[in-house]
């Protein structure tokens, strides 16, 4: 509850002390999270939307945060946004499909002035979020951070690390419409700077299909796979590396939370860093009082905060090792 209802509820104190109870129970402001699944990347990014407003909170002031996972179960989903716009002052969309939820759900709901947040999407344009990044048509109570990859630079890691690959294989769930962007600008780069390499795609809709799908781009020649900022791929990284490494092909990761839980290695953005920017936006608008719409969507850009990560295991099951020069370039000890 923010400041204006809290006010509301002093002045009624004369008439009805049990109202100003009810209304004393709640924080000054409600936050609302909606993450749309598990894993490392998303968790990060919660976590550093929360510090964010926290280091942001006015002195004397309290905040309430809910925090509701549905596990990429649509219908959850929907009964969890509904819930978080009725009852918050502000909401964070953590990954494409809890960002388009939400739109949805306070439209439904009439909280058509609820400042919603986003972070963890790739193209908030595409996705039907915003419709600029900033300026006269930037998207009137939305805004928020996207995790755009450096895809180019992901490419030459690839390279830099085995420069003989010659086909790279590319998975990612249908729905995910981010992780078709990540690839088509994959592709788009390989094809200016690498032309002797081809690539292979393999799009799943579910965790079942993940391992025949993998199967199937090793069978097929790809020397190395790679994985874009897809959460049905982050959630069963597992399921794609225990068939890539007995095969001895390397997973190349679109953020080091995958490599964390098994892929061979990344160079990515930081979660926690993108999470707090998206809650620097939300404390400019909770606290300073500004509209969404004056707040740009950003991107991480800043290259002192992109993480180089490998699995050290997974490196030791395929028998992989770095040279001098691979190690000099990405600061590895």
């Amino acid at each position: 509850m923010n400041k204006r209802k809290l006010l509301g509820c002093a002045a009624m104190a004369a008439l009805a002390t049990v109202a100003l109870a009810s209304c004393g129970s709640n924080a000054d402001y409600e936050v609302g999270i909606l993450q749309y699944a598990t894993h490392t990347a998303l968790g990060k990014a919660t976590d550093g939307f929360k510090q964010a407003l926290k280091d942001k909170l006015p002195e004397g002031d309290t905040i309430k945060f809910t925090v509701k996972n549905p596990e990429g179960d649509a219908s959850t989903m929907l009964t969890m946004a509904n819930t978080l716009v009725r009852n918050s002052d502000l909401v964070l969309g953590n990954a494409t499909p809890a960002a388009t939820q939400l739109v949805s759900s306070a439209a439904t709901e009439g909280k058509t002035d609820l400042p919603i947040l986003f972070t963890s999407v790739t193209d908030p344009v595409s996705a039907g979020l915003v419709t600029a990044w900033s300026g006269s048509t930037h998207t009137e109570n939305v805004t928020g951070t996207s995790d755009i990859n450096p895809i180019e630079a992901q490419a030459d890691l690839i390279f830099d690390y085995d420069s003989t690959v010659d086909k790279i294989g590319f998975l990612y769930n249908i729905s995910e419409t981010n992780s078709q962007v990540q690839c088509e600008a994959f592709t788009e780069y390989l094809t200016a700077n690498y032309q002797s390499c081809t690539t292979e795609t393999e799009t799943v809709s579910e965790q079942s299909q993940i391992s025949s799908a993998v199967t199937k781009l090793i069978n097929d020649g790809c020397d190395a796979i790679y994985l874009p900022t897809d959460n049905l791929m982050a959630s069963n990284i597992t399921t794609i590396t225990n068939v890539t490494n007995p095969a001895k092909v390397p997973v190349y990761c679109g953020e080091s939370g995958m490599v964390e839980n098994g892929g061979t290695m990344s160079l990515s953005i930081s979660y926690y860093e993108l999470g707090y920017t998206t809650g620097e936006q939300a404390a400019e608008i909770l606290f300073n009082g500004k509209s969404a719409k004056d707040v740009d969507v950003v991107a991480q850009t800043d290259a002192s905060k992109m993480e180089f990560a490998y699995n050290s295991d997974a490196m030791t099951a395929m028998s992989l090792t770095f040279t001098s020069d691979f190690k000099t370039k990405y600061n590895i000890a």
